[in-house]
């Protein structure tokens, strides 16, 4: 017998958050990290196949991120901290 289990959320832990705009977006989305986002960490745009379409190193708490080669769509941002921590929040891209 063959068992998978995986997971479709994340919980965000200590109020921590991560703030999209505008969202919807027609190109440029401000990505703003939490406070404690400083010690620096990975953005990832995944498709919602799961599929990675953008990956970069960020070491500031606002990031402004061109999108406009993306195709329309809703996708999901996720931020790994340098520490671990892991947020994500989903945007739609117009």
């Amino acid at each position: 017998m063959l068992v998978a289990e995986f997971s479709t959320g994340v919980v965000e832990q200590g109020g921590q958050d991560l703030v999209l705009m505008p969202n919807p977006t027609n190109g440029e989305l401000l990505v703003q990290l939490p406070e404690q986002g400083h010690d620096g960490g990975t953005i990832r745009i995944l498709a919602m196949d799961g599929r990675a379409v953008l990956e970069l190193r960020s070491n500031d708490n606002r990031t402004l991120l061109d999108l406009s080669g993306l195709g329309a769509g809703p996708y999901l941002l996720e931020w790994t901290s340098a520490g671990g921590t892991r947020l994500v929040k989903p945007f739609v891209r117009h």
